[in-house]
């Protein structure tokens, strides 16, 4: 499945694909062994060599290469990696391991040929992989944790980590083997020069704890190592105070010199931007490869028009951070940037969004795909709070809303969308879960019309009985609709990994051009998808029967027509 994240950016990434395309997982010997591990009773139904597991980690998403590890460990805790590296040292000749994360690399850094691929991702439960030190400005974070769940657990705090990558669904251990930049490095560094300490697994199956002062050969060695010197379990991520907002300006470019010395110059200044990033925009790309729901959809042929003029146009992508004290100054500091760049007049852009929301930006995307069949295995609704679209929970008379930050309590239930869709594209297939508004879209219809639809036609069926998946949405199956999709870490912890669909529209028409803190957020996902999944959720958990099934609509239902879902 071919999914875009707009704009494509350009990073300079040769030098270390070229390395990492020499590289092997930790061990030496990485011959295929006549052992068999799965008979050792230490890793009793943490060790699994099923094939769907097997292949799950013989690919990676760079999808460049299919490396089929023997076996995948799903470690409990630390102790599980060290026994198993212990095993492997012991073992002779040893057997490859190599650390999975979410699986984010590019050429089969993550597989282990004919060894085994741990699932660091396993050992992941509640926060107690996240503490947070607000004294001493850091945060120790089991190698397993996303950066996302890292962001939101220190924000609590009114604290955060000063170097991300673009992407935020990705673990600790994975980016800090590597590298972790983005736009924030010119000013705060790489993700691996904000780590204080750290604790790693070396190859003989040793736990040691390193920082810059003890055992530095070590910290040094395994941050950007890419796995070669250890494992990394815990890191202590340098914190500081999270600010509220984000001025985020684009400038485009027609000229490489002027955007170079531009770039250069707000690189060199002292305490300046808190992000700056450029990207490449080109006319023989893919068609759409540069729309965003940054860029207004009234400037599109404009900027299509410069493209196709001048071939390759340049972007120039500043932030400053800021809160409310400081937001005039922040204003007329921008305004007096703008004015000194020499970027092409009337080709500049502005937004002002939340902090999260713009670290978050990449979670956002957009493809093109049919819809190849509506999954009827499970329901294609659920019932939510009246008031704020949570699941709602099913007492015995009435139905109850489970989330804390909601003001109602015994509340109406109204059914949304919570469909599950298989697309395909030219490339590939994917699993979309189509909630709110977008499942509006796609039937023409909002869920609760067409449940209360069902019940008026059918007076004779039970007041539990499920609504099947009607006509207007199997009416979906063979068309072609432009998606805009988010992904988060609940969209990727299922036993069927899915895509969650935010909006759907023709294919010939461009994303609208709405403010970020307007789109769907990850709680309100995460409470609908962990819901649909039988899991319990933030709120204090649930009863799955109150969304699979529904009273009779004179109980229950109540108009949408008032409410926009804030999952959809």
């Amino acid at each position: 499945m071919t999914i875009y994240n707009f704009p494509s950016q350009i990073h300079v990434l040769v030098i270390t694909i070229f390395i990492t395309t020499l590289l092997t997982p930790i061990t030496t010997n990485t011959s295929p062994q006549p052992w068999n591990i799965l008979s050792n009773n230490n890793f009793a139904g943490k060790l699994t060599s099923a094939p769907s597991s097997v292949e799950a980690a013989a690919i990676d998403f760079g999808q460049v290469t299919k490396i089929l590890p023997s076996a995948v460990l799903n470690p409990s805790s630390v102790q599980d990696i060290t026994d198993l590296i212990k095993l492997s040292f012991d073992s002779q000749p040893s057997f490859p391991i190599a650390a999975r994360g979410h699986g984010h690399s590019h050429r089969g850094q993550a597989t282990a040929k004919d060894g085994v691929v741990v699932n660091m991702r396993s050992m992941v439960n509640g926060h107690r992989g996240i503490k947070v030190s607000r004294t001493g400005l850091y945060a120790d974070v089991d190698s397993g944790w996303l950066w996302i769940e890292v962001l939101n657990k220190t924000l609590e705090l009114g604290l955060t980590p000063v170097s991300w990558t673009d992407y935020l669904y990705l673990t600790v251990g994975g980016t800090l083997s590597n590298g972790g930049i983005s736009g924030q490095t010119s000013r705060y560094g790489p993700q691996i020069s904000n780590v204080l300490e750290m604790d790693v697994i070396t190859g003989k199956g040793e736990i040691t704890t390193c920082s810059s002062d003890m055992n530095s050969d070590l910290f040094y060695a395994a941050l950007g190592g890419l796995g070669q010197f250890g494992i990394i379990t815990r890191a202590r991520i340098k914190l500081g105070l999270a600010p509220k907002r984000a001025k985020w300006l684009r400038f485009l470019y027609t000229d490489f010199s002027e955007f170079t010395r531009d770039q250069e110059r707000l690189i060199s200044e002292t305490n300046g931007l808190d992000f700056l990033e450029g990207s490449v925009m080109l006319d023989h790309g893919p068609p759409d490869n540069w729309r965003s729901t940054y860029f207004p959809p009234s400037d599109h042929s404009r900027i299509v028009s410069l493209v196709k003029r001048h071939r390759v146009v340049y972007c120039l992508e500043v932030v400053k951070y800021y809160n409310e004290t400081s937001q005039h100054s922040v204003n007329e500091e921008m305004e007096e940037l703008s004015e000194s760049l020499n970027y092409v007049r009337g080709f500049m852009y502005e937004k002002d969004v939340t902090y999260i929301n713009f670290l978050n930006r990449v979670a956002r995307f957009e493809c093109t795909a049919t819809i190849d069949d509506v999954l009827q295995g499970s329901p294609w609704y659920y019932i939510s709070c009246g008031a704020c679209n949570s699941k709602a929970v099913k007492g015995p008379t009435s139905l109850f809303c489970n989330n804390n930050k909601c003001e109602e309590r015994q509340v109406p239930g109204v059914p949304q969308y919570l469909t599950k869709i298989s697309v395909y594209d030219k490339s590939d297939q994917a699993t979309f879960v189509v909630l709110g508004d977008a499942g509006k879209m796609l039937a023409g219809k909002p869920a609760s019309e067409l449940v209360a639809s069902y019940f008026e036609a059918n007076e004779d069926v039970g007041s539990d009985d499920c609504v099947p998946v009607p006509q207007a949405l199997l009416d979906a199956i063979g068309k072609t609709f432009k998606f805009v999709v988010k992904i988060s870490e609940h969209n990727l912890t299922g036993k069927v990994q899915s895509i969650t669909v935010t909006k759907i529209l023709p294919t010939d028409e461009p994303v609208a051009a709405e403010g970020l803190e307007n789109e769907s957020t990850a709680e309100a996902d995460a409470d609908v998808l962990n819901a649909e999944r039988g899991e319990p959720d933030a709120t204090g958990g649930f009863d799955v029967s109150a969304g699979a099934n529904v009273r009779k609509a004179s109980d229950v239902l109540q108009s949408e027509a008032p409410k926009r879902s804030k999952s959809g």
